[in-house]
């Protein structure tokens, strides 16, 4: 919409805004309902006006547009799921323990370790997973067969798990996310219905209004006609030519033509009320809206066939429960996918750097005790370090050094194997999703029938309202060509009063039931218009 549209808006929101205050200070002068009725202010609108106030005013919309934002957000969500996840973690422990083997080399190992490490893992979009890993430690013990102390340990590890049956493919694995997009489709046509029915509602209710102003104004008229033959029959009674029960009989007409004007007004103080409802004015609020729109009384032409082609095609409804036929496509190929075994393929490749201080470099031997020979001891000497200038010896860069110069790599690679017995749950979970399949299928069908059906009723129905118009049109012309006769004859003496009066309230009728049948066949163009889906054109709205 255009900003010159909601800056008249809002000066029409505030202009209604001080008729209340216009209308709750003379309440409290006036007590009584005429008083009231005379003091409101008018709030002129015309149809864009109300319809687009409609809009602004509107919870229901509001809630549906917040839907829509909610929406939204689950395609970030799902895209995350393919996000890298980095990871860090560093940690710090020290033990004690009792040894019962020589080997362990100390009756009491005291380990002090710490140990600093950080990866990066992510899922990919072909389902399988792929990890990278670089870990590193620093180890102090007192265990004499360590051959360098403290020493210092980095690994750098790659690893990869591939699906290639079950949950391999994009197809697979990026099921959520086609459904989070498809729903935002199909929240966003909601959103377009919602509007379209605002529109209509609002569009509906408004000649509603302006039925019921226009029966004022044929009753205000009928009240004046009546008071002036009051008069010019109170004449003839004092002239003697009508009899005296003429001015009761007129007197009677004039209060049922103020009984008709009341009802006339209340229903549409009515219809204004369902209208200030709809636009959402402030509590309290009474202005006297006044419709300055007349409806329409041309002809519409309607080619049936091209307005179901442009229903089909504009319709929000279609576009939506297609969307929701492609879910549940995308849940079938799931469901498919999972009766499939389990079979993954792995693999990893790692480097790996060791280097630490000698625990004696002088004399890199150690003594073990392996037995007795009668009362002697045992023992063997173990050459632990043979080269003080050994690779390992160093810090801990030395160890990175040693990592990254490749000496030391490890990799691994396998398969295995998985499937459940008889895999009933997947069984029952693909027969489900071809049944919804097939449901779904059936209701983009059932509305594409439905549609149809709507366009090529409310198209006869433009045809047969308009026929009424006509119809109740030449009613009321020959209803004001009796009353005018009527009356002529009333004045020569040669009609009584109660032809006169007769003759208007058939008058009366005939213009009532004219402007009815104007009203219904706008209402009929507005239901119309919503089934081939141009209320949004219409109104020039862009979601």
């Amino acid at each position: 919409m255009r900003m010159w549209r909601f800056l008249r808006l809002r000066v029409l929101l505030l202009a209604g805004a001080a008729v209340v205050g216009v209308v709750s200070a003379s309440t409290a002068s006036a007590g009584a309902e005429g008083q009231l009725g005379a003091s409101r202010e008018a709030l002129p609108l015309t149809r864009d006006d109300v319809a687009y106030l409609a809009l602004l005013g509107s919870r229901d919309l509001k809630v549906d547009r917040l839907s829509a934002r909610i929406v939204a957000t689950e395609i970030s969500s799902e895209r995350s799921a393919f996000h890298p996840v980095l990871s860090l973690e560093s940690s710090e422990s020290k033990s004690k323990n009792l040894t019962g083997s020589a080997l362990a080399g100390a009756t009491e190992i005291e380990t002090e370790t710490t140990t600093w490490s950080s990866g990066i893992r992510a899922k990919l979009l072909s389902g399988g997973t792929a990890s990278l890993d670089f870990t590193n430690s620093r180890l102090d013990s007192n265990s004499q067969f360590l051959t360098i102390n403290p020493q210092y340990q980095s690994t750098l590890a790659l690893s990869l798990t591939q699906p290639l049956l079950r949950g391999f493919g994009p197809t697979v694995n990026t099921w959520r996310l086609r459904v989070a997009e498809n729903n935002v489709g199909i929240s966003r046509y909601q959103l377009q219905a919602r509007v379209a029915a605002i529109l209509a509602e609002a569009e509906s209710v408004y000649w509603d209004l302006a039925r019921t102003h226009r029966d004022v104004e044929i009753k205000e008229q009928a009240l004046d006609l009546t008071r002036q033959l009051a008069r010019r029959t109170e004449e003839l009674v004092s002239e003697g030519i009508l009899p005296e029960t003429a001015r009761l009989q007129s007197k009677s007409s004039v209060l049922q033509r103020q009984a008709d004007l009341t009802i006339a007004q209340n229903a549409e103080r009515d219809a204004a009320r369902r209208l200030q409802d709809m636009l959402n004015l402030a509590p309290g609020s009474d202005p006297l809206i006044v419709p300055l729109d007349q409806p329409r009384v041309e002809p519409t032409a309607v080619d049936l066939s091209q307005a179901v082609k442009d229903a089909l095609a504009r319709r929000p409804e279609l576009p939506q429960v297609k969307l929701d036929l492609k879910n549940k496509d995308v849940l079938l190929g799931v469901a498919r996918n999972q009766i499939l075994p389990q079979l993954n393929l792995f693999g990893s490749y790692g480097l790996s750097g060791l280097a630490g201080e000698p625990v004696n470099a002088a004399n890199p031997t150690v003594t073990i005790p392996i037995g007795r020979r009668g009362l002697a001891s045992v023992n063997a000497t173990v050459d632990i370090f043979p080269s003080a200038t050994s690779q390992a010896v160093g810090d801990y860069g030395t160890a990175l050094n040693n990592l990254i110069s490749g000496d030391f790599p490890t990799w691994k690679v396998g398969m295995n194997l998985t499937f459940p017995l008889g895999n009933v749950a997947a069984k029952s979970q693909l027969e489900k999703a071809e049944l919804e399949m097939q449901r779904a299928e059936i209701a983009v069908k059932n509305v594409e029938h439905v549609i149809t059906l709507e366009v090529e009723r409310l198209g006869r129905q433009v045809e047969s309202s308009y026929k009424a118009i006509e119809v109740t049109r030449a009613f009321r012309e020959q209803a004001l060509k009796r009353v005018e006769m009527t009356r002529d004859q009333f004045e020569l003496g040669l009609a009584s009063l109660s032809a006169v009066v007769e003759a208007q309230r058939d008058l009366i009728t005939a213009e009532q039931e004219e402007w009815k049948a104007v009203v219904d066949y706008n209402k009929v163009l507005v239901q119309f218009d919503r089934a081939t889906g141009s209320m949004l054109e219409k109104y020039r709205v862009d979601l």
